[in-house]
């Protein structure tokens, strides 16, 4: 958050220093009509600056509703680096704004600079008033779905190398205490270790298994010192999996590739275990020459 506003403060003494002293003519400048002038440009800033006021009132008032997409962490995240690269300075081909976000049209006032850096102040004071609400919890995330099917296969799905290998891993192995290779059909244990690995990916994922009470709940660790929870429970002829990745540290490399990563990945999977339970489909690319495809 103090980031976010030292940003902010930064951004708008560049603006001044690089465009304080044009006059109105030379802000609303441009040399041709297709392209945008720096006058609109700063005008399309505050309009999509604005856009976001509604959804700042709806957190303060404790009535925000994400939109379904918003509750899948890989679409976010793709989404999020699409647009980063189609702003990106360096990109030939430039992508059109969205008609909510078009600057005016006609000729800009002279004070644009100050209703911009006016309008950045406000934006600043919101994010900081709303802190608390807006601020992500970057140690932990936690994903839910529901799946057709018994409790028993369910956790089956989870604790044995033969059910696994279904939906989540090509290959998955889990050891006892002495290092022995379980069956593939043997069910996982507390104190169990694993090795698991994926399709198109070269890693071997090692780690132990913390708790598997044999029914509705089996933890083990994830990525390094994480923790995935995954507790069951029935409903109906439904079996609603709730799995928890916590303990992710906090340092900017963790933040992409794990609390992003694995938020990402574990929806992915979670939909491929909902898709091979309920209707058989697998929806993993297995084609070695295929690397780089979506596959979690």
């Amino acid at each position: 958050m103090k980031n976010w506003s030292k940003e902010l403060s930064n951004l708008t003494e560049q603006f001044q220093t690089h465009f304080g002293g044009l006059s109105k003519e030379e802000l609303n400048w441009k040399p041709n009509p297709a392209v945008w002038s720096i006058a609109q440009n700063i005008d399309h800033l505050i309009v999509v600056n604005k856009s976001y006021y509604p959804t700042f009132e709806a957190l303060e008032k404790g009535n925000y509703k994400p939109p379904f997409m918003a509750r899948i962490g890989w679409i976010v995240s793709y989404i999020g680096t699409k647009i980063l690269d189609a702003v990106h300075p360096d990109r030939r081909n430039k992508m059109k704004t969205f008609p909510i976000w078009e600057p005016e049209k006609s000729s800009v006032d002279g004070d644009i600079l100050s209703s911009f850096e006016n309008q950045q102040a406000e934006l600043a004071q919101k994010t900081e008033d709303l802190r608390d609400q807006i601020q992500k919890d970057w140690t932990s995330f936690t994903r839910v779905i529901a799946v057709k099917g018994s409790l028993t296969d369910i956790y089956n799905a989870w604790s044995k190398s033969s059910e696994m290998e279904r939906w989540f891993l090509s290959k998955a192995d889990f050891y006892d205490e002495a290092q022995n290779r379980l069956d593939q059909n043997v069910g996982a244990s507390s104190r169990c270790s694993y090795a698991w690995q994926w399709y198109l990916y070269d890693e071997t994922e090692k780690g132990k298994v913390l708790e598997a009470n044999g029914r509705d709940f089996f933890s083990f660790t994830f990525a390094g010192d994480c923790i995935v929870d995954v507790k069951l429970t029935e409903l109906g002829k439904r079996v609603v999996v709730e799995l928890t990745q916590k303990n992710i540290p906090s340092d900017d490399f963790s933040k992409i590739n794990i609390r992003l990563g694995c938020d990402s990945g574990w929806s992915f999977f979670l939909v491929n275990l909902k898709s091979v339970y309920e209707g058989g489909l697998d929806l993993r690319e297995k084609n070695e020459r295929q690397k780089g495809m979506v596959n979690c």
